[in-house]
């Protein structure tokens, strides 16, 4: 993988079958940016690249989906020879964002959900809204987690996050929130603007109409 024609840009490579870091690939005691093989329901790389730089990775599958989203134009290479050029931007609006969101202050319709874990343990959870749900500053990103929290793939309404350790993810809709499935051992919290929505011990559901809070 090479940044060519300056910028830097997150990217993501899906393969269907095992990939490992390669020796140019950046680990994550080298580098602020480091790359990552990420298995869990899909195997993809989960890797940064800029200033003309390279990654590379070892694998004997072929690849899937590439996902561009930065500003640099990638050149992806198979056993030194060119693969396919992916311009900035490509594929990251079905798949993205993959960096830290760079947000400007929620807008007068949008409201800010906070998911935050209390006491020990951690949980998945699964967030549903009447309108589509977007990271918020606090949520975790592919590029900086190796548990990221992700829209679903069937539903922009719908987020599947990760916290604990007394953490927090943040995500903002211009809808109602109507139902949070914690599916973990912490306790969870669920505010909107500041005002708690509703309280969901471990390995419970809460659905409603609307978002009046309990």
């Amino acid at each position: 993988m090479r940044a060519v024609d300056g910028g830097a840009s997150y990217y993501r490579v899906y393969v269907p079958g095992s990939i490992d870091l390669g020796e140019e690939a950046d680990r994550p005691d080298e580098a602020d940016h480091a790359d990552r093989v990420i298995s869990q329901t899909t195997t993809y790389i989960q890797g940064y690249v800029g200033e003309g730089g390279v990654d590379d990775y070892v694998t004997d599958v072929g690849l899937g989906v590439i996902v561009n989203d930065g500003n640099a134009t990638l050149e992806v290479y198979l056993n030194g020879e060119l693969y396919d050029t992916v311009e900035p931007g490509e594929n990251a609006g079905r798949y993205g964002p993959l960096g830290p969101p760079d947000l400007p202050p929620p807008n007068a319709s949008q409201k800010v959900i906070r998911v935050e874990a209390v006491g020990d343990g951690d949980a998945t959870y699964f967030l549903g809204a009447t309108e589509r749900i977007t990271l918020g500053d606090e949520a975790d990103v592919p590029a900086e987690a190796d548990r990221p929290d992700r829209n679903s793939p069937i539903s922009w309404r719908k987020i599947y996050g990760y916290v604990g350790d007394g953490g927090v993810d943040t995500y903002r809709t211009t809808g109602d929130v109507v139902s949070i499935d914690n599916d973990g051992s912490a306790r969870l919290r669920v505010y909107v603007d500041d005002e708690l929505w509703t309280t969901v011990g471990p390995n419970e559901t809460v659905e409603r109409e609307g978002s009046e809070a309990t």
